[in-house]
């Protein structure tokens, strides 16, 4: 069960690169929670 294939839209060629590198979807998605709480914290 889960996802088994992730969407990237970036405009940071490095973090797609990144990303597509991760050896599984579950690590991908962590670290995809990581950035978009930085964000969150960067913006405000």
């Amino acid at each position: 069960c889960g996802y088994q294939r992730v969407t990237i839209q970036s405009d940071c060629l490095e973090v797609t690169k990144v990303l597509q590198d991760t050896p599984s979807v579950a690590s991908s998605l962590a670290l995809i929670r990581c950035i978009q709480q930085f964000l969150t914290h960067v913006e405000h």
